[in-house]
């Protein structure tokens, strides 16, 4: 990496990005060509900056081969390298958007002690927002709570607030799509109390956004069309941020099964300039009929993001009437997930379990091989045998007293000693069984019983 710019430079280069963010490109140009750059660090900023005027502009290729030229002649450095992935990502280039995110994550991984305090929020931002396209939602929320607590450090109180209102938005989005009340309703009515015309049009777009998904998730589509309506009434942004807010909002209504108002199809001719994922939300949401095969499926995993790819792959498994197919596309997605922890992976599923038959939830459990199975996946339990006698059990009947457990498992009657035992034997069951199927809590635990979760099947099978 590079080495640090001179405090000159870094402050010159936040003043014209400050610029460039509030529309005024023309202005920042200007400045860009009259700074005399000496050193590489100097040229490289100068250069990365006019690749920032470009993808501002709309100009994507622009950017990208400039942001390209930047790294060929002056070395690599972070921001450099994540604003070149954003714009691959624009540009449907999925592979090298992969590729630099991957260096992201590399240079952030090496060299974070180098960074300021600044450096290291903007950069777990970016970062942040690449993992969640890649799919890793878990990864991308832990990497916005580093820059949210990392914000707060900073001593400057507008360069504070500000970076505090560029993470806030993102952790209060993916909070509510994993449903983690903890501070949601504090950061939620912070951000609806903003004055929107105090901040520039990127920011807002990002506060809108987030606050719409929060919404969908935990009020209502009604409050959220409210909010995306407010931003495609808004001339006066940019057309990529109006068909952001438009899209996800349509995701969300599609997924969830719900209709749409003739008030939500008068903005359709977004579609017109949509990207990739865009085309497939409008084709989905106005021209059903027209359904992509598997063969134009398949194609589309070359120019869409994981994340998206997901989401538009879920969307056909949740509405498709052909049985087989549904399970060709459950089986998919599964290969899919298969790469990505635990958490993550139960997001995606939680998306798909309204649409699910009953023998998706079926975990098949092996008394001779010791083993419980779960869509094509094993768990060895052979080293477990308390598990082991508690999941047989639990496959003769879903439900056992507190006390004929504790007397299976202990040959023991009940105490405050054994319950604790027992509670804890089930706590680490579960957490076994929730990295094999993404479900939590598998069994349940009462002050009278233990009981297989009410959505789930556990099946026991000879070999």
């Amino acid at each position: 990496m590079a080495t640090a710019a001179s405090p000159d430079i870094q402050t010159f280069r936040l003043d014209t990005l400050n610029l460039i963010q509030c529309g005024k490109l023309k202005e920042a140009k200007r400045a860009i060509d009259s700074f005399q750059g000496r050193t590489h660090v100097e040229l490289r900023i100068l250069e990365h900056l006019r690749g920032v005027v470009a993808e501002f502009s709309g100009d994507l290729e622009q950017a990208y081969h400039t942001y390209l030229l930047a790294i060929e002649k002056h070395g690599e450095n972070i921001k450099l390298i994540a604003d070149l992935a954003g714009v691959c990502y624009q540009l449907d280039l999925m592979a090298k958007w992969r590729f630099y995110h991957q260096r992201v994550l590399h240079h952030l991984d090496e060299f974070d002690a180098q960074l300021s305090v600044e450096s290291k929020v903007v950069c777990r931002l970016g970062a942040g927002k690449n993992m969640e396209e890649d799919g890793d939602l878990i990864g991308a929320l832990d990497l916005y709570e580093q820059a949210f607590n990392l914000s707060r450090s900073v001593e400057d109180f507008d360069a504070r607030q500000f970076l505090y209102l560029r993470v806030l938005p993102q952790v209060v989005r993916l909070r509510s799509q994993f449903a983690e009340a903890d501070k949601l309703g504090l950061y939620y009515t912070e951000l609806i109390s903003l004055q929107r015309a105090e901040y520039p049009k990127y920011l807002d777009v990002e506060i809108q956004h987030s606050l719409m998904l929060a919404e969908i998730n935990l009020i209502g589509p009604h409050h959220a069309w409210a909010r995306v309506k407010l931003v495609l009434e808004d001339t006066s942004l940019m057309e990529s941020d109006r068909r952001l807010v438009y899209f996800d909002f349509l995701e969300e209504m599609l997924i969830r099964g719900l209709p749409l108002t003739e008030d939500m199809f008068a903005f359709s001719e977004l579609q017109k300039s949509g990207d990739s994922f865009e085309q497939e939300i409008a084709l989905l949401a106005f021209d059903p009929q027209r359904r992509r095969d598997l063969g134009e499926l398949s194609d589309l995993a070359a120019v869409l993001s994981w994340s998206c790819y997901l989401r538009i792959m879920i969307l056909y498994f949740s509405s498709t009437e052909d049985e087989r197919l549904a399970q060709e596309l459950r089986n998919k997605i599964n290969l899919i997930l298969s790469s990505l922890g635990a958490q993550s992976k139960a997001f995606w599923l939680n998306r798909m379990r309204p649409y699910m038959a009953s023998d998706d939830l079926t975990l098949n459990f092996s008394r001779e091989k010791r083993t419980i199975a779960f869509q094509n996946k094993e768990l060895d339990l052979s080293r477990k045998k308390g598990m082991l006698l508690l999941l047989d059990a639990m496959t003769e009947n879903n439900e056992h007293s507190v006390d004929e457990v504790i007397q299976l498992l202990w040959q023991d009657s009940y105490s405050p000693e054994n319950y604790h035992r027992l509670r804890m034997t089930v706590h680490r069951l579960n957490q076994l069984l929730y990295d094999l199927t993404a479900i939590p809590k598998v069994l349940e635990v009462s002050a009278d019983k233990v009981s297989v979760k009410p959505t789930v099947c556990l099946e026991s099978i000879s070999v």
